[in-house]
């Protein structure tokens, strides 16, 4: 008995003693995994080793007071380019997606007067431009009508960007402006290196030398002229070219890693019809079920707001009230998530998007979005959406996109392909196979 007891002890102290070294050793593991994920402050913001078009220019990131804003990523001199949009869809007059919209407090125009003729050009651009703050005494002005920001002064690393929205913006929309003290919106030395490496983003959109040398030689001159002969190599020196639906990565990409945080707005899908824009959105039907619960969530705690004005409402900005879940877009516009290929639930992607709640406050008309790799990705590679569903809408929508992207230079004209005239709606570009097209801008 003493024997088979003795035994049986040692037996039990075995047990106990491996559970507990595989318990330290689990911990030890998981301390190392948390250190590992856990970036190393003196090499944060540290670029010495990107090539110039590489490098974080500028970054959107939460701001002290003002939500979301622009920041610069390194120092501009004055008159240079500070960005130019990753996308830019042009739309004639004021049409009811924008002037019904949120859209309306977002979009661009400029005035051109054609033999006496006064005409209003909109445009909504994508990347930075839609994000820049207000300031009666901006740092970054329209470089080309509305097409890029150059600096209007010299530019500090950190400076928050703004541009000058005018006194009639804040007196139609009822709103006082602020003037806010510069030392309060400029990042200091001690937090930028952490922010840029949390709000820098890791997307590649735009021709890079090989694109930008097949060119017509009058639009490299055009290009030339606007950056800048200094900043060529910054804007179109990538060894592989990018556009819509072909952003790639520009620095390799580990999996779990942040690909881009971007603001997105809300917007009734009914004053998306006959619209460019309501083939760019996220729709409804196009999410999993994760993110439409995230979005009921929002919407029901009163942290998205759909908003709407028009004369029925004296033209002040309510919300849509009561509407169908179906009825519910999400447009992102912020850096270049736009142009990242949507593949589809179960089809092969090597990123995903999330829904990120706690940046949303009560009233926010805005959602933040968050780009994560699902897989390591190279250097260059495309990247694609494994958890939404691609860009299938309304074929007159997406005629009316691809007509747009053709005509401001962003896509390739098809060969064998015309473009139709003013009163027809080019096909739709699922048609055409737009993905194999090479895109310039």
């Amino acid at each position: 008995m003493k024997d088979s007891s003795r035994s049986s002890f040692k037996t039990i102290r075995f047990l106990v003693e491996f559970c507990c070294w595989t318990i330290l050793l689990l911990i030890h593991k998981t301390s190392e995994a948390a250190a590992e994920a856990v970036p190393d402050p003196t090499n944060l913001g540290d670029e010495t080793n990107l090539e110039e078009w590489q490098r974080c220019d500028y970054f959107v990131a939460p701001t002290k007071n003002m939500g979301w804003g622009v920041f610069a990523g390194r120092s501009f001199a004055k008159d240079e380019i500070v960005s130019l949009p990753s996308l830019y869809i042009p739309v004639k007059g004021k049409p009811t997606t924008i002037q019904n919209t949120v859209l309306n407090d977002y979009y661009y125009y400029f005035t051109t007067v054609i033999q006496g003729n006064r005409e209003v050009d909109s445009y909504v651009d994508f990347g930075p431009d839609l994000i820049y703050n207000h300031s009666p005494e901006p740092n970054v002005v329209s470089a080309s009508s509305s097409l890029g920001f150059a600096a209007r002064r010299d530019i500090r690393e950190g400076e928050e960007l703004f541009v000058d929205y005018g006194a009639e913006w804040f007196e139609k929309r009822n709103i006082e402006m602020e003037v806010l003290d510069e030392t309060t919106t400029t990042l200091q030395s001690d937090e930028l290196p952490l922010t840029k490496h949390n709000y820098c983003s890791k997307i590649k959109v735009g021709p890079g030398t090989e694109g930008f040398s097949k060119l017509p030689q009058k639009k490299q001159y055009l290009l030339q002229s606007r950056v800048g002969l200094d900043n060529v190599d910054r804007f179109f020196g990538a060894p592989f070219d990018a556009g819509f639906e072909k952003a790639r990565a520009k620095v390799p990409i580990s999996q779990g890693e942040r690909i881009e945080i971007a603001v997105a707005l809300a917007i009734h899908a009914n004053k998306l019809e006959e619209s460019s824009i309501g083939a760019l959105v996220i729709r409804w039907n196009d999410f999993t079920e994760e993110h439409q619960k995230v979005l009921r969530a929002l919407r029901e705690s009163g942290k998205l707001n759909v908003q709407t004005q028009s004369e029925e409402t004296d033209w002040k900005r309510v919300d849509e009230g009561n509407m169908q879940w179906q009825d519910l877009t999400i447009l992102p516009i912020s850096g270049g998530l736009i142009n990242v290929e949507r593949v589809g639930v179960g089809w092969a992607g090597n990123c995903r998007l999330v829904i990120k709640p706690e940046f949303s406050q009560p009233g926010s008309v805005t959602v933040i979005l968050e780009l994560i790799a699902t897989k390591d990705i190279a250097l260059g590679q495309l990247l694609a959406m494994g958890d939404i569903w691609p860009r299938v809408g309304p074929s007159e929508e997406e005629g009316l996109l691809y007509k747009a992207l053709l005509q401001t230079g962003q896509l390739e004209m098809p060969e064998g392909f015309a473009l139709p005239n003013e009163n027809k709606v080019v096909p739709s570009p699922r048609e055409i196979s737009p993905r194999e097209i090479p895109n310039e801008l």
